[in-house]
């Protein structure tokens, strides 16, 4: 996982065979041209805000805008395309996961990628750990915060409960 201005980098200097890239943007950003590097049936693109909203208040604000948060039909995309790209990840291919600041919406994603491929809640925070501190090689980012919006609706539609979210919480109290 990375941020944006970090994907280029990754993308063109890593030594990395690029399967595909999973873009996590805000409804309002400009679509890396990076990406571009890559053949465009190989992105998935998200638009979505980097909001934990679970409780009324802030539902109450993002009422008017459901599709700007992550959803379900989200994460089924993230899990469908970490499924298409499963054998080829297999033989030495990787998916990059990037969204704005390479902390949070990329994290989250990663270990969806993760559970997506079988693994199980703490192995799929372990990997998006794993993952997350690679980048330091060409992201300065530092936290790693993975959206537990995310977590949860990605870990509900893969092992029907919130288990991903109580592993990040888990992994988060043992540093």
């Amino acid at each position: 996982s990375c941020s944006q201005e970090a994907l280029p980098i990754v993308i063109t200097r890593a030594s990395l065979v690029v399967a595909g890239v999973v873009s996590i943007i805000d409804p309002e950003t400009r679509v890396p041209p990076s990406t571009a590097v890559v053949p465009v049936e190989r992105v998935l693109h998200l638009r979505v805000f980097d909001a934990e909203v679970e409780d009324d208040e802030w539902q109450d604000r993002w009422r008017g805008l459901p599709d700007q948060l992550f959803q379900p039909h989200h994460a089924e995309g993230i899990i469908s395309f970490a499924k298409v790209l499963e054998d080829e990840c297999a033989t030495g291919g990787t998916i990059i996961v990037h969204c704005g600041h390479g902390q949070s919406r990329s994290t989250a994603a990663t270990a969806i990628v993760a559970a997506a491929w079988g693994a199980s809640a703490d192995e799929a925070i372990a990997a998006s750990r794993a993952a997350h501190i690679a980048s330091f090689t060409w992201d300065s980012a530092r936290a790693w915060l993975p959206n537990r919006r995310m977590l949860r609706v990605g870990s509900e539609a893969i092992y029907g409960d919130a288990r991903l979210v109580a592993a990040a919480i888990a992994a988060s109290i043992s540093e």
